[in-house]
């Protein structure tokens, strides 16, 4: 990560937001649902809603978290997507759910990280 975008203009607060979706990022990526087609799915859902929300790193460091922000639908949507319809949602899954979005997470800020000074949207001009 470049230093424009990440922990030189960072809080330990928010670098600690970053450190948390990194991990899940690798978590997910070294896991065997890496190549779950629904799990890619819904990964890239989450980002291009980002995409589509977040225009600048902090607003992506604000909206983490906040009551009233995407997070909620982001993780029913996950689940719409991975969850079989008569089964009881368990720690187990909804950690998983949390690990998807997280990744999401960094996947956008990794984006503001390698294209310094252009925080528009990712794949428009």
């Amino acid at each position: 990560m470049r230093p424009s975008v990440t922990r030189a203009r960072l809080d330990l607060y928010n670098q600690g937001k970053v450190h948390v979706w990194q991990a899940a990022a690798i978590d997910l990526a070294g896991s065997p649902e890496a190549t779950n087609p629904f799990v890619q799915a819904s990964l890239h859902i989450v980002l291009a809603w980002l995409r589509i929300e977040v225009t600048q790193p902090r607003v992506l460091l604000e909206l983490f978290g906040r009551p009233d922000g995407p997070l909620g639908a982001q993780l029913r949507l996950i689940g719409s997507l991975l969850r079989q319809p008569n089964e009881a949602l368990c720690t187990k899954e909804a950690r998983r759910w949390w690990t998807i979005a997280k990744a999401a997470y960094y996947a956008r800020w990794l984006e503001f990280a390698l294209a310094p000074g252009t925080h528009r949207r990712a794949g428009r001009p």
